[in-house]
């Protein structure tokens, strides 16, 4: 991998283009709309299952934040 960077200025192609390549049908630009969506969508599930999983109280939260740091 290293002498591929270094010494022979070899360059990859994008993920999309690979799939572009094994399923010619569908083009480039595709397959990233495709990705950046799946992407956001994953994003967005797992903010929404950390909301659920560490929800508590405004009393509990405050009783946290006050024992965090005193000053």
């Amino acid at each position: 991998d290293f002498t591929d960077d270094r010494l022979f200025k070899k360059t990859n192609d994008s993920d999309c283009t690979q799939y572009a390549l094994m399923f010619p049908k569908t083009q480039p630009h595709h397959w990233a709309v495709g990705w950046i969506l799946f992407e956001i969508s994953v994003f967005i599930a797992f903010t929404f299952i950390g909301l659920a999983v560490f929800k508590m109280p405004s009393d509990q939260m405050n009783a946290q934040a006050a024992a965090f740091l005193p000053t």
